[in-house]
């Protein structure tokens, strides 16, 4: 392999992540769902390969104040994430933040719905306020928004 592959494959594959990297994608494309949507969605739902529900239910999410899973990955994307910054989307979480996650799962409509693909990484997020809703799909790469 020549060294400009390597670099080309390099410069694709390292890039800032704030913690593992599965919940990040999901609080990503949460975050880029709302940024869509335009405004606070009153329900989600979450659709995720078999190999992201394995990665993302059980790891505590980087900045979730200790909590843990898929729902608290997407939450916190949407509610204090910054698409903007892709994997690094809920590097400025306040404890006002987690309060807000907090609340929003307690007291929204969220559904985690296993997608059956052959994808690995693979996760689609469609927020809902009233009649509007937004949705935005990742595949094969942590920030691929198909």
């Amino acid at each position: 392999m020549d060294t400009k592959k390597v670099i080309k494959i390099l410069n694709e594959e390292i890039v800032p992540a704030e913690g593992c990297t599965e919940p990040i994608a999901i609080a990503y494309v949460g975050a880029k769902a709302v940024e869509i949507l335009g405004k606070q969605p009153t329900k989600l739902d979450i659709y995720v390969s078999g190999n992201m529900i394995k990665n993302v239910k059980s790891v505590n999410v980087p900045n979730g104040g200790g909590m843990v899973g898929i729902e608290v990955s997407a939450v916190l994307g949407v509610i204090a994430g910054d698409a903007n910054k892709e994997l690094m989307v809920i590097s400025n979480v306040t404890p006002t933040d987690l309060e807000k996650v907090r609340a929003f799962i307690e007291n929204k409509e969220i559904n985690v719905i296993h997608e059956d693909t052959d994808v690995k990484l693979y996760a689609r997020i469609v927020v809902y306020n009233g009649e509007e809703s937004a949705s935005v799909e990742i595949k094969h790469l942590h920030t691929n928004i198909t």
